[in-house]
């Protein structure tokens, strides 16, 4: 008798039970196909010496796994809405809660049998598809095939009783909590009144100003984080995390003002021009926008900020890429970058693969510990942590600078210049606009307390070996150094990229150089270890941009490739959550358009004016969604050098296409629902 009743409802609401199937269905294929991923030792071996793809894929999976939960509460919850009555009169004719309850269940349960089914059977057969491409987009060569792994299989229907549980009590706990003659009334759609216009003026004034302090907010995050860890003597990442749920919760609130007050006014007083309100079906129009917006706010805003979520997701990936990709090629003038100790090596290794290159003259310097007080973009006078850092000459930097076509220094005597090569958060108008000299203090010297004169992003050696900062002072302030690590590097230039094999017994030449630094000196690792927590560090001795730049795509392309797929479920779930309201509310105003039709509206202007409503509707958490990535990709783009958001933007569009694809299916079924 249940199982009768389960697959009649399911036909007489097939319609919302399919949209339950397709989200649930491609969740459960990313799922899948993840997890599978992370259990392909032959796959995830070639990522083994660039970050834990495993865990990441695992994580990711979980993240996709949490969506579907959440996305498949909230089908319930509307499913369960439109069944009050049929629940209703069940336990009016004496039929038990319980077994109520386990009808939608059996009925539900169906529904996902059928969508994990396809989920997985989709999982398998597109496993290959999917590996090439994340093997395509890693630069990595590997012949894969089908593959498949009885633990995957095994998580992913772990999910079926997951969801089931929580189902079945959420759908208990719902109709014990409602009593017969509630269940028996009629539905009311107008669960919110409007607010009054006088107070929706002073409310909109307030939400917006929200909305805009959020903003203002998130482009000075590092500057109130700052400012609080002073003020509250806090760990600066604990202020951070504070700062940034405050924003949250201020961009929170606004969102749910801006479609519970602004947009209900908005429309209020669009109204209120009469010539315009009751030309056509504008009256109509109206109405039902605003009384969208104010029903389903909650919704709407949740959807938006899951949207924003979804392209923040994109626009991190687009310029964690960036900056890698820049830290590799665009400050890295050197093919080869080799101390003076593997210098023979790595020469008789390209005479070997008979390869000619360019070899410059060595560079002297010395590494050693450096602090520095500057003004930066964040406004405040911060101080660095103690990092080593390579001191030069301005000789020694003039000679690179020449060769790479950069400008030469001159310094006096306790002037510096300051080299940090990835970031762009240090601009020279900074310390020159509050006419402050930020100093920077080398080692343990008192005397060697220097004015930066100068700031810049080119540094002439690679990164991996600079540490990722220099300092640059005249030759007799670098005589008074008597401390440090005193290194010689080589580099070579190289016409072409070498073959797959000579880069790699090239890397492999490479044996890291550990350091501890104390409190007041440095010292080779090994030899007079301070008792007191010396910090270690390291730097390599032979470099390899080909090496480097093949390790940074790998890992911006396993990266990329969970980001955009985590974020495509996203983009869809919003899409096939706003076509099941909007459907809720076709059935709701079916007779209000049939009405329309019989006093002489023709078809073609209702059916223009809801492709117009819909298209509003879909457009606007796309919107905000997209404004919200942008606010996140603004402060990260601090940090990078020229920063691009071509990718985002491409990306953007390709989701866009897909949900446009969404809304337009769902104008068919919403006119198909309304018979017009």
């Amino acid at each position: 008798m249940l199982y009768d009743l389960a697959i009649k409802n399911i036909k007489q609401n097939y319609l919302l039970h399919s949209i339950h199937i397709v989200i649930t269905a491609l969740a459960v294929l990313v799922y899948f196909d993840f997890s599978l991923m992370a259990a392909d030792h032959k796959l995830i071996r070639l990522y083994q010496d660039v970050l834990p793809a495993d865990q990441m894929l695992t994580f990711f999976s979980i993240v996709v796994a949490v969506l579907l939960i959440v996305f498949s509460i909230y089908w319930n919850r509307l499913l369960l809405k439109q069944r009050y009555q049929d629940i209703g009169l069940l336990q009016l004719m004496g039929g038990k809660i319980s077994k109520i309850v386990l009808s939608i269940s059996l009925e539900i349960l169906i529904s996902e049998l059928i969508a994990f089914g396809i989920g997985i059977l989709l999982g398998l057969l597109f496993y290959k598809l999917l590996a090439m491409i994340l093997l395509k987009i890693s630069v990595f060569k590997l012949n894969i095939g089908f593959f498949y792994a009885t633990k995957p299989l095994l998580l992913t229907l772990a999910l079926i009783p997951i969801l089931q549980i929580i189902i079945f009590l959420n759908n208990l706990i719902t109709i014990k909590r409602h009593s017969l003659i509630k269940l028996l009334k009629k539905k009311d759609s107008n669960r919110y009144s409007p607010v009054p216009q006088n107070r929706a003026y002073l409310l909109g004034v307030l939400v917006i100003g929200l909305m805009v302090a959020a903003v203002v907010m998130t482009q000075h995050v590092f500057r109130l984080t700052y400012e609080l860890s002073w003020l509250l003597h806090l760990p600066e990442s604990f202020s951070f995390l504070l700062v940034f749920l405050i924003i949250v919760g201020i961009w929170t609130v606004g969102m749910y003002g801006l479609f519970r007050i602004v947009w209900p006014l908005i429309f209020k007083l669009i109204g209120q021009n009469k010539r315009f309100y009751f030309k056509d079906t504008h009256m109509f129009t109206l109405a039902e926008l605003r009384s969208w917006f104010i029903q389903n706010y909650r919704s709407l805003a949740v959807m938006s900020l899951l949207m924003g979520v979804a392209f923040s997701m994109i626009g991190i990936g687009t310029l964690l890429s960036r900056y890698g990709m820049a830290s590799v090629d665009g400050y890295t003038p050197y093919s080869v970058l080799t101390t003076s100790k593997k210098r023979a090596a790595v020469v008789d290794q390209l005479a070997k693969e008979r390869v000619s290159y360019y070899e410059l003259a060595p560079m002297h310097g010395t590494v050693i510990p450096i602090s520095y007080h500057l003004q930066t973009v964040l406004g405040d006078d911060y101080v660095s942590v103690a990092n080593p850092g390579l001191v030069l000459t301005t000789t020694t930097y003039n000679y690179f600078a020449k060769h790479h076509h950069v400008k030469t220094l001159k310094l006096k005597n306790h002037d510096a210049a300051l080299i940090l090569p990835v970031t762009s958060i240090i601009h020279d108008r900074q310390y020159q606009e509050t006419g402050k000299r930020p100093r920077v203090k080398i080692g343990e010297y008192a005397d060697l307390n220097f004015n930066i004169v100068k700031l810049s992003n080119h540094f002439p050696l690679g990164q991996a070996l600079s540490f990722d900062m220099a300092v640059v002072v005249n030759p007799s302030d670098y005589a008074k150094l008597s401390e440090g690590i005193r290194e010689t590097y080589y580099g070579f230039i190289l016409p072409k990229n070498l073959s797959s094999k000579a880069a790699d017994q090239i890397a492999a030449l490479d044996q890291v150089q550990y350091y501890h630094m104390t409190d007041s000196y440095l010292m080779k690792y090994g030899k007079g270890t301070s008792k007191k927590n010396p910090s270690i560090f390291f730097h390599n001795q032979v470099y390899l941009r080909q090496d480097q730049q093949r390790d940074m795509r790998t890992a911006i392309g396993l990266m990329m490739f969970t980001g955009v797929f985590v974020s495509l479920v996203f983009v869809i779930a919003i899409g096939e959550l706003l076509m099941l309201k909007r459907l809720t509310v076709a059935q709701e105003l079916e007779k209000d358009y049939q009405t329309l039709l019989k006093i002489g509206v023709g078809p073609k202007r209702l059916k223009r004016d809801i492709i117009y409503t819909q298209g509003f509707i879909y457009l606007l958490p796309l919107v905000l969604g997209f404004c919200q990535s942008l606010m996140v990709a603004g402060v990260l783009g601090i940090f990078v050098n020229r920063p691009s958001l071509h990718l985002l933007y491409l990306i953007t569009g390709v989701f866009t296409l897909i949900y446009a694809m969404l809304y337009l299916l769902t104008t068919a079924f919403y006119i198909r629902t309304i018979h017009i």
